[in-house]
């Protein structure tokens, strides 16, 4: 669910920050 928040705040990082959670 975080990684939808980083997508909206930061898209950027949404991917680097998703494939450490996912």
């Amino acid at each position: 669910m975080h990684q939808r928040v980083w997508s909206r705040c930061t898209p950027r990082q949404h991917w680097m920050h998703a494939g450490s959670l996912d």
